[in-house]
């Protein structure tokens, strides 16, 4: 589960993002499942800030590691002025 989040993480797609954020749940995951997201959402926010923003918000409101939720508000942060 590792190795596929890790993969998915380099390839930023609405399809990806919705991957990776149904593994947000997923105890064994939670954290890489996280740091997918956020790099995912990054990789997206020009032409899908609503869905990468939406995500992110996602990460947020998970209790994953602090360094997960630091990096999901700062891309959060870049998105919004944009919208």
């Amino acid at each position: 589960k590792r190795l596929v989040l890790s993969g998915l993480a380099s390839v930023a797609d609405v399809q990806t993002l919705e991957m990776a954020v149904s593994k947000l749940d997923d105890a064994e995951v939670k954290v890489e499942a996280s740091q997918a997201v956020v790099q995912i959402a990054r990789g997206l926010s020009d032409q899908h800030p609503q869905e990468a923003a939406a995500a992110l918000n996602q990460v947020l409101a998970q209790p994953a590691n602090e360094a997960a939720r630091k990096s999901a508000q700062a891309a959060l942060n870049q998105i919004k002025p944009k919208q």
